[in-house]
């Protein structure tokens, strides 16, 4: 069962600031409020795109596959109340480039990525606001991942993790990066 969103719990979040009522309604119209337990993964890095999120409360890791198989994972950052999170359901070629989990229990809206595109292209002026907001967040994201990467490789995580020796898939099977046949060795 889907609990409606209304638009005054829209409203007290930055990313839908200065939106006027008929258009909160129409956001509100597009989400539902949904509840997920400690360690429910939203999506996986590489799964289809079909839902944004905005925590309402809890706590969500955004994290990295450093291999293949997400064996070895970091999170690039901790999101909570007022954050979003899934924006890749807005944006060819519908693909998550990261992976979320709920790190506590969470509440949170979740918005239909096909409805808000439609909503955005009926209402371009809406869609460009929201855009250039969650473009904004998308390159704050960027920013941390940089910094977590450059804290890995500084604080010497990363060569303890280049070190472990990993399979990698490739078309027809799988090669290990130690065997005398993979490229540059």
């Amino acid at each position: 069962m889907s609990i409606m969103v209304s638009p005054e719990t829209l409203r007290r979040f930055e990313l839908f600031a200065s939106l006027n009522e008929a258009t909160l309604k129409a956001l509100a119209m597009a989400g539902e409020k949904r509840s997920v337990d400690t360690g429910y993964w939203f999506f996986r890095e590489g799964d289809h795109a079909k839902h944004v999120f905005i925590m309402l409360e809890g706590r969500v890791e955004i994290r990295v596959s450093l291999s293949p198989r997400d064996i070895h994972q970091i999170g690039v950052t901790s999101l909570r109340e007022g954050d979003l999170f899934g924006w890749s359901a807005l944006v060819d070629p519908y693909r998550y480039q990261l992976g979320a989990i709920a790190m506590t229990p969470c509440e949170l809206v979740q918005f239909d990525g096909v409805r808000l595109c439609e909503l955005f292209a009926h209402h371009p002026s809406v869609g460009y606001i929201m855009m250039s907001r969650i473009t904004q967040i998308i390159g704050d994201r960027l920013i941390n991942l940089r910094v977590r990467f450059v804290s890995l490789i500084e604080g010497g995580r990363w060569e303890s993790l280049a070190s472990q020796k990993l399979m990698y898939m490739s078309v027809g099977g799988s090669i290990n990066p130690t065997d005398p046949a993979w490229p540059g060795t």
